[in-house]
């Protein structure tokens, strides 16, 4: 059967698309994951729970002594919509409405569904990766301006003595190894970008670490790096190299370039609720990941819009699972 305009309208061919399109996995998601709910407000509690409090011993018949809870707080927030649009009008609209030119035009529908879908997922990972490095989220565009403190702990975030650009005297291995006595909890493994390790695997004493007094000029790559810190009870690391283009095209990445962190397991999610689109139109078709996607038609000015829309914050209720170094 053949493909018609009122199958991008009635959202019939969405999500078959996406599915099929190739998809790039941004490594966040991972970490926290996307989790559909129903409602644009959530809370959880955050707790000092890692290091267990005593009890009393007591005389028989006697009751134990009674704790309060003022290491327990509530986190109450609220989900934020996020957007994108293309608009589809001009030549190729006019082709096929007075010549039935179908095929450029569902190439480029195909292509604005693609565009809104990866437009909602790369905000979402710019979230992600903001509350990972700095604890906040801090956002201030489109008129729209809010700040979230997730709470992480002012003892887990650090600076080392030395600088790791300091590719000679510093001594990140060491630095981690204070770093994991110092914390009360677990870490999974850590997240750092490019830069930081070319810092690293120029370092002076990792080299010396790994191929002792005389690999100073030997090549040290993550594999080898990440054995070794194995080795000393240390959680590995991952580079983060993904990146994206900003409103004007300029390449940006999404984990800076100075921050190392180390995370717990399960420390929170990427909330994904209802919107505006999703309780409105008729044909919006959602993706797993909460992502809302639409296409209809407009009379004035005529075109064609796509939309691909969500509410969206991080939940963080491990926030004290969470390790921040400003290494450079």
């Amino acid at each position: 059967m053949a493909l018609t305009l009122n199958d991008f309208f009635e959202g019939k061919v969405t999500l078959q698309y996406l599915a099929k399109r190739p998809k790039k996995t941004f490594m966040l998601e991972s970490i926290l994951p996307y989790k559909s709910i129903d409602a644009l407000e959530y809370d959880h509690v955050v707790g000092k729970y890692n290091a267990p409090t005593t009890a009393t011993f007591a005389v028989y018949g006697a009751d134990g002594r009674y704790y309060g809870r003022d290491g327990i707080k509530k986190f109450l927030e609220e989900l934020r919509p996020i957007k994108a649009h293309r608009t589809l009008a001009g030549k190729l609209l006019i082709q096929y409405k007075k010549y039935g030119a179908a095929d450029p035009l569902f190439a480029q529908l195909f292509d604005d569904i693609g565009f809104v879908y990866d437009a909602v997922r790369v905000r979402a990972e710019r979230m992600r990766a903001e509350v990972l490095t700095s604890g906040q989220l801090n956002v201030n565009e489109n008129g729209v301006v809010f700040t979230v403190d997730y709470g992480i702990p002012n003892e887990h975030k650090v600076v080392p003595t030395v600088l790791w650009n300091d590719t000679t005297n510093s001594n990140p291995i060491q630095d981690m190894i204070d770093w994991k006595n110092s914390i009360d909890f677990e870490p999974e493994g850590g997240i750092i970008s490019k830069e930081i390790f070319d810092y690293l695997s120029k370092n002076v004493n990792v080299r010396k670490a790994i191929y002792g007094d005389q690999g100073a000029s030997r090549f040290v790559t993550l594999e080898v790096l990440n054995d070794l810190l194995k080795g000393l009870g240390l959680p590995p690391l991952a580079i983060d190299k993904e990146y994206y283009r900003d409103e004007t095209g300029a390449k940006k990445y999404f984990w800076p370039s100075n921050k190392f962190v180390w995370v717990g397991s399960n420390i929170g999610q990427t909330l994904m609720g209802p919107t505006e689109e999703g309780v409105l139109g008729k044909s919006v078709k959602r993706t797993k990941e909460g992502i809302y996607i639409q296409v209809h038609e407009e009379e004035r000015p005529p075109a064609i819009i796509t939309t691909g829309s969500a509410t969206s914050l991080v939940a963080l209720p491990g926030a004290e699972e969470i390790f921040i170094a400003t290494v450079f």
